[in-house]
């Protein structure tokens, strides 16, 4: 290691202005992943010296994700190739400050993987939204939030599939499951279809396809009705 006292502290002086502006994004649209000029600079001459240097980032404005009132977006922020789960991020559009925090979906690895897959559904009033995170491989996972101006809170609602295996006499999934939310039928009412494969308890045993409508009364919490739509053979 260079015994340079100048180098030392310039080194020393990026690390540190890099680490203050890890939590300053600017624009909320999508960020290019970026380094300091200078960064680049000493992992170059100091090889060892990577390792120290701040992960890269990448930060993700999700589809429809202003609220209707235009008061906050919904973002979601990440490190690619990092264990660490990526973050849905609640933003003030006056301020551009970051209102609140919540883990968003615990399989991809990089924000702009999941992106298609959440769309926000704000609720009329803007007080509640609805998403859908990749939970493994090949199953989804619905979601819900209270937003309010001190963040995000999430809303523990029964699963939409239990609903629907209910109705299918069966008891897991044969090989994938979906939960997409799909409109707020008011402030307070919310649908959602299940779809997925099972296998059923009784009769043949041969995989099928099935999808369900389920609704929801958010408030209190409960699924208020929920109705098969379609089912066919699964074939392989």
């Amino acid at each position: 290691m260079s015994d340079n006292p100048l180098l030392m502290e310039t080194m020393k002086f990026d690390l540190s202005r890099t680490a203050e502006s890890k939590g300053r994004e600017g624009n909320c649209a999508k960020l290019p992943r970026r380094r300091t000029l200078l960064g680049l600079v000493v992992a170059g001459l100091f090889p060892f010296a990577a390792a120290v240097l701040p992960a890269e980032e990448s930060v993700v404005e999700l589809p429809e994700g202003k609220s209707p009132d235009g008061a906050v977006l919904l973002r979601i922020k990440g490190e690619p190739k990092s264990e660490d789960p990526n973050v849905l991020e609640l933003v003030t559009v006056a301020t551009g400050k970051v209102a609140g925090t919540v883990p968003a979906g615990g399989y991809t690895s990089t924000a702009q993987a999941e992106v298609d897959n959440a769309v926000v559904l704000w609720s009329p009033d803007s007080k509640r939204c609805a998403l859908m995170f990749r939970d493994s491989k090949r199953t989804t996972k619905l979601q819900v939030f209270q937003v309010d101006p001190s963040g995000l809170r999430e809303i523990e609602l029964p699963s939409p599939t239990d609903a629907a295996f209910q109705l299918l006499g069966a008891k897991e999934c044969f090989r994938s499951l979906r939960q997409l939310p799909v409109r707020w039928l008011d402030a307070d009412s919310l649908l959602v279809k299940a779809s997925g494969d099972v296998v059923k308890e009784t009769g043949d045993k041969v995989p099928i396809y099935y999808e369900a409508d389920v609704r929801y009364k958010v408030s209190e919490r409960k699924i208020v009705k929920a109705t098969l739509t379609h089912t066919e053979p699964r074939e392989g």
